[in-house]
């Protein structure tokens, strides 16, 4: 029967997460236990140095960091939490990781030529990484992602996750969802692939829309090739494609990265763009004559006025 349509979720990230334990400022109550808030530095910290203990898991991956409660944190306070063990944290926005010389080394990036090298490989903006913080923020996160793959998309751990996903689906009547960014983690035909098998299941009682992020679609792709084949290999009675995309425009809420208009941010510190104001125009004209609709993340003010007078152009 009709139940409640989530409009945005992520499927993979979900069952990533579901994986994963939680150390976040909120309470979650969650399949796989419950995850009372830490809301100070100490109570994050006892609690990271708890789970850490009791966990065999390499490396160790937490999530729900949160600097406005739990104070700064980078790699030299992972460094001395965690001094031999590969540790990462997954901040709270989900767009930012922050991880301890241990798992550089893990990584092949503990020497900063290496660090450096990946930045300029991976053609991300070189100010969303830090290597003396160990920080892989924003556009600089797909670094960090590349890495944890082997690791966060494992088979077993993907089908234990979509399952869990499934059954808060069901226990919150929900039937429908769209997932609002398809092919962050593995591209759009390997996370399609991975929802496809996973919502086609005789258990399954959801509907999934699978939408691609706008920046994953290379120039040289012929739109309408690519959503006719993408149809044709993903679509079931329980995953649809439609002619919708994704677009990126400025950073996290929760990791204050949106792009603040003045006086901006009473630190000092500025917000960071996951498109390019030009590139954000080009993928609006792109996308607009191919026919597709729009679905955009924005955040600050400034990034609105960019998204607005970019859609206006679209019309003048």
């Amino acid at each position: 029967m009709p139940g409640l349509i989530d409009p945005h979720i992520h499927p993979v990230q979900g069952s990533v997460m579901l994986n994963l334990p939680f150390i976040a400022p909120d309470d979650w109550n969650l399949p796989t236990g419950n995850f009372p808030g830490s809301r100070t530095q100490a109570q994050w910290r006892g609690r990271f140095a708890d789970l850490l203990a009791k966990s065999d898991a390499d490396p160790f991956i937490c999530w729900g960091y949160h600097e406005l409660f739990h104070g700064p944190l980078d790699r030299r306070d992972l460094d001395q939490m965690a001094p031999s063990r590969a540790v990462v944290v997954w901040q709270r926005s989900f767009h930012e990781l922050i991880v301890n010389t241990a798992t550089l080394k893990a990584w092949g990036l503990a020497d900063e030529a290496a660090f450096n090298a990946a930045v300029v490989q991976a053609k991300v903006d070189p100010a969303h990484a830090d290597f003396g913080r160990g920080i892989f923020s924003e556009t600089a996160l797909g670094i960090g992602l590349a890495k944890l793959r082997p690791v966060i998309l494992a088979p077993e751990r993907i089908r234990r996750g979509m399952a869990l996903m499934q059954q808060m689906l069901r226990a919150h009547g929900v039937t429908t969802v769209s997932d609002m960014a398809t092919g962050i983690f593995a591209g759009f035909d390997g996370e399609a692939a991975m929802i496809k098998a996973s919502f086609a299941g005789p258990d399954c009682f959801n509907r999934v829309m699978l939408i691609p992020v706008a920046g994953l679609l290379s120039a040289d792709v012929d739109l309408d090739k690519w959503i006719d084949t993408a149809r044709g290999k993903y679509s079931t009675g329980h995953v649809r494609v439609d002619r919708r995309v994704k677009l990126l425009a400025d950073g996290a809420f929760f990791a204050q990265n949106m792009q603040m208009a003045a006086p901006g941010y009473i630190d000092g510190h500025s917000g960071k763009w996951l498109t390019e104001p030009a590139v954000l125009d080009a993928q609006f004209r792109r996308f607009w004559d191919a026919g597709f609709s729009f679905h955009i993340h924005v955040n600050g003010d400034e990034g609105l006025e960019v998204v607005l007078d970019g859609l206006a152009q679209l019309f003048a």
